[in-house]
């Protein structure tokens, strides 16, 4: 699954963790104070299900602010690709907001969800015809069913905060994937106006002068903490060159492309705009931890003991190897799945890339 430049649920999460500090340094311990600690922490470590459990409790509590809560249950859905529970929450965050401000960013979240909701399965479309997979159907309609009712939310959160330019880029990115480019262009250049140097304004510039920009898919924005303790981020990588590879030791092709991965990371790891990052899951720590010392698999490592970040990629077959440009476009997609051998094949992929300026 990828972001496709939707702003809406970063806004939700700044908002979220600013009132939940707020209100941890305003009030003494408590079990709701507690709960909702617990669920910041899970959200940290990518634990959703634990982060939207400890959410529901706190939400329950005596002193809750149920309007944060619902929200950070509606964000911890979204983010394991549970969207109809992300939108219901959504709906109960906004029911229980008493400000035009909180209504507006429930709204938003709701829409944003919808967004990737009918974005995620625009991907999985693309990737069953260009690499032959069997990834679930959904009907034409069903998605423009869902990217109009992310037009509406985010339409009616626009009328409570007519000032905010994430909103209003959201509210773009959502018209250019109903195909309406003319009213998709209005609203970039409104939150290019409200915002000239905001942070969707290098996007909506870009978008703007390439109307393709908007539909490309995007890596889903994650943030985790590397075996050697480095910490990542899709932002943070944005102006390298990035290749993902979900693997397992279990896996007999994950093991056999371990080679080509070592020379091609000796080739271009040095250079500063490229990073290897290897994501393992599937099987318990300690084994995955043997294999990397044994083979020297010296690049960037991440233990996905929870599947979040293979569940917001939607990786089903191993290895799978994923390329994102300087903008953290996915740009390549390659499965195990059929057995395939790289063969210097992702060397020469990575070299392209690597060729490409910035922009």
């Amino acid at each position: 699954m990828s972001s496709f430049r939707a702003f809406a649920n970063l806004t939700a999460t700044a908002a979220a963790l600013f009132l939940a500090a707020a209100a941890l340094a305003a009030a003494p311990p408590s079990g709701y104070q507690a709960e909702l600690a617990a669920a910041r922490a899970a959200m940290a470590k990518h634990q959703y299900g634990k982060a939207r459990s400890d959410y529901a409790r706190a939400a329950e509590l005596p002193g809750s602010d149920s309007v944060l809560c619902y929200m950070g249950m509606a964000e911890a859905d979204a983010l394991r690709a549970k969207f109809s529970g992300s939108i219901k929450d959504c709906g109960r965050a906004e029911r229980a907001a008493h400000s035009a401000a909180r209504r507006a960013a429930a709204l938003q979240l709701a829409g944003s969800a919808e967004l990737r909701r009918g974005a995620y399965h625009q991907a999985v479309a693309v990737r069953r015809a260009s690499l032959n997979q069997h990834l679930p159907d959904v009907p034409e309609k069903q998605i423009r069913a869902w990217l109009a009712q992310g037009e509406r939310d985010f339409r009616a959160a626009e009328a409570l905060a007519p000032n905010s330019a994430v909103l209003r880029f959201d509210l773009a990115v959502c018209l250019a994937r109903e195909g309406q480019t003319a009213a998709a262009d209005r609203q970039f250049r409104a939150s290019l106006r409200l915002a000239p140097n905001g942070p969707a304004a290098a996007m909506a510039r870009t978008d703007l002068a390439d109307p393709d920009a908007a539909l490309a898919y995007h890596a889903p924005e994650f943030r985790l903490r590397t075996d050697s303790g480095a910490r990542l981020s899709t932002r943070g990588l944005e102006g390298k060159v990035v290749l993902l590879d979900f693997w397992g030791s279990w896996c007999p092709p994950c093991r056999e492309t371990v080679g080509e991965l070592r020379q091609i990371w000796q080739r271009y790891g040095r250079r500063g705009d490229f990073v290897i990052l290897s994501i393992d899951s599937q099987e318990k720590r300690p084994a995955g931890q043997k294999f990397i010392a044994a083979h020297h698999m010296v690049w960037p490592q991440f233990w996905d003991g929870h599947a979040a970040l293979e569940k917001a990629f939607g990786v089903h077959a191993y290895p799978t190897f994923i390329l994102l440009d300087r903008q953290g476009v996915i740009r390549g997609w390659w499965t195990g799945e059929y057995g395939w051998r790289t063969g210097g094949f992702l060397d020469s992929v990575v070299q392209r890339w690597l060729r490409r300026k910035a922009g």
